[in-house]
């Protein structure tokens, strides 16, 4: 998955699922960008989980997900994604 921002435009892939003190703990994977931790407390969940069972965006992309085949992500799709990180210097806000 891609994560843009101001500060960096990374390609995140989701390693190691758990629970820690109470909150949902994601872990990037080894072909993430940088490696990255993201913490979701129980209230946080909650409402996520609601705007994905109520959107209608999440119905079509799992009714998309059935009928798509296999596409390569930007990151690997090779030479146009590394020249652009090269040039614009993404992930390197300082």
């Amino acid at each position: 998955m891609r994560v843009t921002s101001s500060l960096a435009d990374i390609d995140f892939e989701v390693g190691e699922l758990r629970v820690e003190a109470g909150e949902l703990v994601v872990e990037s994977g080894a072909a993430s960008t940088i490696a990255t931790t993201v913490r979701l407390d129980p209230a946080e969940g909650r409402r996520i989980l609601g705007l994905l069972i109520f959107s209608g965006a999440t119905w079509r992309f799992l009714a998309s997900m059935l009928f798509a085949g296999k596409r390569t992500s930007g990151a690997s799709a090779g030479g146009a994604w590394d020249e652009r990180r090269q040039r614009i210097g993404l992930n390197k806000p300082w």
